[in-house]
């Protein structure tokens, strides 16, 4: 009887305990980064794992072109469907590129396109404009070490996420890194 007492009040415990979380912070608990970090390019199984699990609209991926080192992701028409305002999808793409440039370091740079839309950013660009908002943005050999990397986005995911919302920032990153219609 003790013990079935014991286990009642526990699980009560703990269920209290994670409602008491906002959403947000229970997906950044779950989130283990170790996976992804230091993806190569070259490593297609390893990009699609990137891709599905830690983008944004990873289920609504249609397919990769890694040639010449660049990480490229081609989305389903219906991305653009879903995307009912232009922001959602410029949203995606810019959190989609400043993860991958992160959790991808050995690319030459980043593609994303729908049918109609794209945008291809160079990594060094990338990298020198997220230098001006994370100071300790790993850069060398620190993109491949697990507790470094891993620390950053613990640190500054939700601040990725920010910025990616952030319709003031959008318009600066996209007159930096213009989208193309087609």
């Amino acid at each position: 009887m003790k013990n079935l007492k014991l286990l009642v009040i526990t699980f009560v415990t703990m269920l209290v305990l994670n409602g008491c979380y906002p959403e947000e912070e229970k997906k950044l608990q779950e989130v283990s980064w170790a996976p992804y970090i230091g993806t190569y390019v070259g490593d297609n199984s390893a990009v699609a794992g990137v891709a599905k699990d830690v983008l944004d609209v990873g289920d609504s991926i249609q397919s990769f072109d890694l040639r010449g080192q660049v990480m490229g992701i081609h989305y389903l028409t219906d991305l653009e469907m879903r995307a009912n305002e232009e922001d959602q999808l410029k949203e995606a793409f810019l959190y989609n590129a400043m993860m991958s440039g992160i959790l991808v370091p050995n690319a030459k740079g980043y593609k994303f396109t729908t049918d109609n839309t794209s945008i291809a950013i160079d990594r060094e660009l990338l990298l020198t404009e997220m230098s001006t908002l994370f100071k300790a943005l790993p850069k060398g050999d620190d993109c491949f070490n697990n507790e470094i990397v891993s620390g950053f986005l613990k640190k500054n995911e939700p601040e990725i996420r920010k910025l990616a919302q952030d319709k003031v920032y959008k318009i600066r990153f996209y007159e930096k890194f213009q989208l193309q219609q087609s």
